[in-house]
């Protein structure tokens, strides 16, 4: 199978603008957007816009913040035992959850892809632990 990135994509996955754990894995052409931290595989649907391709990136990125701690984990939640994990908890005022680790994501995305759609809280948090 071909593999087609936009040019859009492959500048934010290249440019090292979000720190990614090494030995990623892109693959582009299944039904569903995901990241899977066993293989670390970003698996995208084809056609995607970049929020997308961000969004699954900053998935990544949540696991590079772990492995820097725990270099075997392939366990998602222990993103909310970082530094920035907690940062993100108390700056939201949630508690740990799949859904929290969902807004992690989008914000990083759109602090990436278009800051405006962030509210001020979201963004002053992004400013401090996404650069």
């Amino acid at each position: 199978m071909k593999i087609s990135i936009g040019l859009p994509a492959l500048a934010l996955l290249l440019t090292g603008c979000i720190a990614l754990p090494p030995g990623l894995h892109v693959t582009v052409g299944g039904d569903a957007n995901y990241y899977d931290a066993p293989t670390r595989t970003i698996a995208l649907a084809p056609d995607q816009p970049m929020a997308i391709w961000a969004h699954e990136a900053c998935h990544a990125r949540q696991h590079e913040k772990i492995l820097e701690r725990d270099p075997a984990s392939d366990n998602l939640w222990l993103y909310f035992q970082t530094p920035e994990g907690v940062s993100f908890l108390s700056a939201s005022s949630q508690v740990p959850s799949g859904a929290v680790l969902e807004d992690e994501a989008w914000v990083c995305a759109w602090y990436y892809v278009d800051p405006s759609r962030l509210t001020s809280g979201g963004l002053a948090w992004a400013q401090e632990w996404l650069r």
